[in-house]
């Protein structure tokens, strides 16, 4: 949890699981890391639903009014993210 007195802005108001975009990015995109960032991409894509349910036993509501405000991992701008602003919560 963050105190008041160490808030942290960041890409989460816009991509629930932002970190695992990081595949995606990288200076050049050879035929290796383009097979390697879309097989670690399906391992998300199957492994972030536990992820999801651990931290839903954990933070309960708050994390259940999360998913419904903020996508999984392709970021949006839209309405709900630009109502909430930078990440500023203790989710």
């Amino acid at each position: 949890m963050l105190s008041s007195a160490s808030q942290v802005i960041s890409l989460y108001p816009f991509s629930r699981h932002a970190l695992y975009l990081a595949f995606w990015f990288a200076p050049t995109m050879t035929v290796g890391h383009c097979l390697f960032a879309g097989l670690c991409t399906g391992f998300v894509l199957f492994a972030v639903r536990f992820e999801e349910r651990d931290l839903i036993t954990e933070h309960g509501d708050a994390y259940r009014q999360y998913r419904r405000d903020v996508p999984m991992i392709v970021p949006s701008f839209g309405r709900s993210a630009a109502a909430t602003g930078p990440s500023t919560s203790q989710v």
